[in-house]
């Protein structure tokens, strides 16, 4: 999927579900520009937890309060966002059952892929109480303690009709993709992932009139609430390299 396609299915996800008379947009298009265009080689992209919500979830930051699911969530974000690579979804790497639980939160690897240029990982974050929480990119080690760095990443909360996934509230699937580093063999992997929660604004009253940008060409810019930050979580886990990229 190439960077139009992938823009293209975000704006159609927003369009589809999100809530009419809740806009994020400004705000997110906001941090997005203020966010640098640049890394330095062998760290992780400067992205804030916003700026992984705008630059990769923001068509499907949804809410809803029902759950079904006929095929693995991490399996559909893998074709939608990734189909010529990930065509096959979760088919391709190695299913995982590790999860750890800090406070009201819990956090399960469920899924990690591994090639000569990228690994892949399949993540849900849980909360007991139905808030809210966002994960930041995660850091990602191999046994030597070299990172990988962090590429970029997409998930999805609420429901989606694209995806044909409701997942209940407080409870979202995330896909984080690593550049590979180690190359080849077997992987030995530490992730860590931190979840902060995520205040939505209270839409205003339909009876008062919406705030009008200062002039043209202006955003108003609100900081969002923030709230409880847990983590990291930490998993250790081995993943074999394919010998080839898929393509």
């Amino acid at each position: 999927m190439n960077a139009q396609q992938f823009a293209r299915t975000l704006h159609e996800l927003e369009v589809e579900r999100v809530p009419a008379d809740l806009d994020l947009w400004p705000r997110l298009r906001a941090r997005v520009a203020a966010q640098p265009r640049g890394a330095r080689p062998g760290r992780p992209l400067p992205i804030t937890r916003l700026g992984w919500v705008a630059l990769a979830v923001a068509g499907l930051l949804l809410l809803s309060t029902t759950a079904y699911a006929t095929m693995p969530t991490i399996g559909r974000l893998l074709r939608l966002f990734e189909p010529e690579t990930m065509g096959q979804g979760e088919s391709l790497g190695q299913q995982l059952n590790l999860s750890q639980t800090i406070g009201d939160v819990t956090v399960s690897v469920e899924w990690a892929y591994a090639d000569a240029e990228c690994i892949r990982i399949g993540y849900t974050v849980r909360s007991r109480d139905g808030r809210r929480f966002d994960p930041c990119p995660g850091r990602l080690a191999d046994a030597e303690g070299r990172l990988m760095p962090w590429t970029m990443g997409y998930g999805v909360t609420g429901e989606s009709d694209r995806l044909g996934v409701a997942l209940p509230p407080g409870e979202g699937s995330y896909v984080a993709v690593f550049a590979n580093e180690a190359q080849d063999g077997t992987l030995k992997l530490r992730l860590e992932i931190e979840a902060e929660e995520l205040i939505l604004p209270t839409p205003a009253p339909a009876t008062e009139p919406a705030a009008e940008p200062a002039g043209p060409g202006s955003v108003l810019l609100e900081p969002l609430p923030v709230g409880e930050r847990l983590g990291p979580f930490t998993f250790e886990f081995s993943i074999p390299v394919m010998a080839n990229s898929v393509k």
